[in-house]
């Protein structure tokens, strides 16, 4: 990957996806000519298990699912919709966004640096 310009070569650069990471995948959807058609396919990509128990694994999955739902919830709620703007306004004033993005790559291989860490999560008790 070039730092200069920040493109991805997957034949040079590979996938740094790690035993016990879950992705989710959005697969822009392309016509004929190879231009988007302003869909994704959303996706899940679990990678086998290492260090992870089965219980650990399903909360990944979990969350993993939530995230879909909530892209889901984007296209068929409204109210969703605004509060989930609302947040990205946030984050992008209090300069969240732009920090994490900065603190890109914790990928075991430090020369592979197009993964962008936009939020973290931490389990809690109950609903919250």
């Amino acid at each position: 990957m070039s730092k200069d310009t920040d493109e991805f070569d997957v034949e040079k650069d590979g996938i740094p996806l790690d035993s016990d990471d879950v992705a989710v995948i959005l697969k822009p959807i392309l016509n004929k000519n190879n231009e988007w058609t302003q869909s994704v396919d959303v996706s899940a990509l679990l990678m086998p298990t290492k260090n992870l128990v089965k219980d650990e694994t399903d909360q990944l999955t979990d969350i993993a699912f939530a995230l879909i739902a909530c892209f889901n919830l984007l296209n068929t709620d409204i109210d969703f919709a605004d509060r989930v703007n609302l947040e990205m306004d946030e984050m992008s004033k209090s300069g969240e966004v732009d920090n994490l993005i900065n603190n890109k790559n914790t990928s075991a291989d430090e020369s592979i640096s197009n993964v962008y860490h936009i939020s973290k999560w931490t389990k809690t008790e109950g609903n919250a």
